[in-house]
C-alpha cells in the first residue's frame, strides 16, 4: 500500500544520495512509525535482473525471469518463512500472509507491490531430519522476502529496499540506494569464456545407469499393465565434478537466450538451485486463472533435425497424444471445484524449445466468488500435474518413492511468488540443477505410459539435459 502525498521520484532523482533522494526517504520514514517493515522502491537503470546478483555477497538470493512478464531479482532476507510436512502450503500461505500485512511501501507508486519468493520440495522429505544435501538448506518449502530487490517491467525498472526499524537512517538507506543504482548502471556482461576457464574441466561423472533406468521403466510398465496407473514420470540425475567451483551467475547469463522459458533460480546457504522451465504450473490474478497442461516430447534431433518434422510428428503421435490428454483431464478435475467456468483449449499446440517440442494446451477459468482461494490452496490441489507425477497421482508418488532411487529436492517443485492479496504465479521445476561449489546436479524425466520404450525415452532424458548442459560449457 502506498503512502498517500507522496508523488513518484523521477529517475535522475536517485544520482545523488545526499540530494531529493535523502529528503524524499526522510520524509517517507517520518510517516513509517509503528510498521514492522517498511519498503523503498525508486526507478533505476534498466538492465538484465540477473544484474543485481553480482552485489549480493553470500546472502540468499533468487530470480524470476519468466517471457514477455515482469522480471525480479533479489537479495538478503527482510524475512523468510520455511514449513514442512503435509501442510507445509497452507502454512506458507498463513505465515506468509502475516509477513505481507507488516509491510508499509513508500516513494514509487508503480513499482511491483511486495511479494514473497520462494518454492516447495517435489515431496515432503520421508526420513525424520528432511531433506540431504544438496537439498538440505532449501528444505520442503522456504519463501523469501528480499531485503534488495530489482524488478524490469518494459522499458521500466525499480530499485526497492526492505527495511526493519533499525535500519531506517535516511542518510544510510539513500547512500545504499546510491551504491546499488551505480552498481546497476556500471555492470558489464559476464565473459562466456571466462566462466568455462573458470571451472575448468569435468573431473568426474556419476550418473543413473542404463541398466538402472531399464529396471524403473520396466517396473513401471508392469504397474500400468496390472491396472495400477496409466502414466507415472520417472526421474534420472547426473552429477558433475567440475575442476573449480561453478559460477552459477555465469549459467545464468548463458541461459538467457532459451526461447519460451523461465530462467528461475535460487540460492539458500552455499548451494544454488537454477532451472530454465518451460511449464507454468498457475497464475492467479484475482478471480482469474491461468495454466496449462504441457506433456507429450519429442526431441527435434529423432525427426531428421527439422522443427517442422518434429512439429508434424509429434501431432501425429498417438502415444503422446494420449499422455498429453491425462494431464489436460486431470487439471481439469483438479481445479474444477475452485472454478465457477474453466475451460482447455479444444486441440493442443506445440511449443518449439532448442532441442524438443512439446504439445501444449492452455486452460483458463474463472474462481468462483466465495470463498476466497489463495494460489498456494490452488497449487497445492494441482500439484503434482500427471506432466511430473503420473495418473492417479498417489498411486505414481507411492511408487516413486519405493522405486525411483533419487531424492527429487525442489527438482518438478512448484517455483514461483505470491502477495498479501492472494495472487500469485507459479512454475515447475523443470530443466534445473543444483549447484554446490564445484559439484553440478542436473535431472531430467520422461513421462512413461503405456507402450513407451525404454530407450527412447532415456534418450528424451539426456536431449533435456542438453540447455544445462551447454549453459556449463561441457556439452
Amino acid at each position: 500500500m502506498s503512502s498517500p502525498g507522496l508523488s513518484p521520484l523521477a529517475p535522475n532523482e536517485v544520482v545523488d544520495p545526499r540530494g531529493s533522494l535523502e529528503q524524499r526517504i526522510a520524509g517517507a520514514l517520518e510517516r513509517s512509525h509503528g510498521c514492522a517493515l517498511v519498503s523503498l522502491s525508486v526507478p533505476a537503470p534498466r538492465v538484465p535482473a540477473d544484474t543485481l546478483l553480482r552485489a549480493r555477497g553470500d546472502a540468499p538470493s533468487f530470480l524470476w525471469a519468466p517471457p514477455a512478464a515482469t522480471h525480479f531479482a533479489g537479495f538478503g532476507a527482510a524475512q523468510e518463512i520455511s514449513s514442512a510436512g503435509p501442510g507445509r502450503f497452507r502454512e506458507s500461505a498463513q505465515r506468509g500472509a502475516q509477513v505481507l500485512r507488516e509491510i508499509r511501501e513508500l516513494l514509487a507508486p508503480e513499482a511491483p507491490n511486495a511479494r514473497l519468493f520462494g518454492g516447495f520440495a517435489f515431496q515432503s522429505a520421508s526420513g525424520e531430519h528432511g531433506l540431504s544435501d544438496p537439498w538440505q538448506s532449501f528444505g520442503e518449502a522456504r519463501f523469501l522476502l528480499p531485503r534488495v530487490r530489482y524488478a524490469v517491467s518494459g522499458d521500466q525498472a525499480w530499485l526497492s529496499l526492505t527495511l526493519g526499524p533499525s535500519e531506517r537512517n535516511p542518510e544510510r538507506v539513500a547512500e545504499e540506494l546510491h551504491q546499488l543504482l551505480g552498481g546497476l548502471r556500471h555492470a558489464e556482461a559476464p565473459n562466456s569464456l571466462a566462466m568455462r576457464q573458470a571451472h575448468g574441466d569435468v573431473v568426474s561423472t556419476e550418473a543413473s545407469s542404463y541398466d538402472s533406468w531399464q529396471t524403473l521403466i520396466q517396473s513401471i510398465l508392469a504397474a500400468i499393465a496390472k491396472g495400477g496407473a496409466e502414466k507415472i514420470v520417472a526421474a534420472r540425475k547426473t552429477r558433475f565434478t567440475l575442476q573449480n567451483a561453478v559460477d552459477p551467475l555465469a549459467v545464468l547469463q548463458r541461459l538467457q537466450g532459451s526461447p519460451n522459458v523461465n530462467r528461475v533460480a535460487f540460492r539458500f546457504a552455499m548451494a544454488e538451485f537454477l532451472a530454465a522451465t518451460p511449464e507454468r504450473l498457475l497464475r492467479r490474478s484475482g478471480r482469474q486463472i491461468q495454466t496449462e497442461a504441457l506433456a507429450g516430447t519429442l526431441p527435434t534431433q529423432r525427426a531428421s533435425g527439422s522443427v517442422a518434422d518434429a512439429v508434424r510428428a509429434l501431432l501425429a503421435s498417438r502415444k503422446d497424444r494420449e499422455e498429453h490428454a491425462y494431464v489436460v483431464q486431470e487439471i481439469l478435475r483438479c481445479l474444477a471445484p475452485f472454478c465457477s467456468s474453466i475451460r482447455a483449449a479444444d486441440e493442443p499446440v506445440v511449443r518449439e524449445l532448442r532441442h524438443v517440442v512439446h504439445l501444449q494446451t492452455p486452460i483458463a477459468g474463472e474462481l468462483a466468488a466465495e470463498p476466497e482461494r489463495h494460489v498456494l490452496e490452488l497449487v497445492e490441489a494441482l500439484h503434482p500435474t500427471p506432466a511430473v507425477g503420473g495418473v492417479p497421482r498417489e498411486f505414481a508418488l507411492d511408487f516413486l518413492s519405493q522405486h525411483e532411487a533419487l531424492e527429487r529436492g525442489w527438482y518438478a517443485g512448484p517455483l514461483g511468488w505470491f502477495d498479501a492479496a492472494g495472487d500469485g504465479e507459479f512454475w515447475v521445476g523443470l530443466r534445473s540443477g543444483v549447484f554446490e561449489g564445484n559439484q553440478a546436479h542436473l535431472f531430467a524425466g520422461a513421462g512413461i505410459v503405456r507402450g513407451s520404450e525404454t530407450q527412447s525415452e532415456f534418450a528424451e532424458t539426456e536431449v533435456k539435459l542438453t540447455s544445462l548442459l551447454r549453459a556449463l560449457g561441457i556439452a
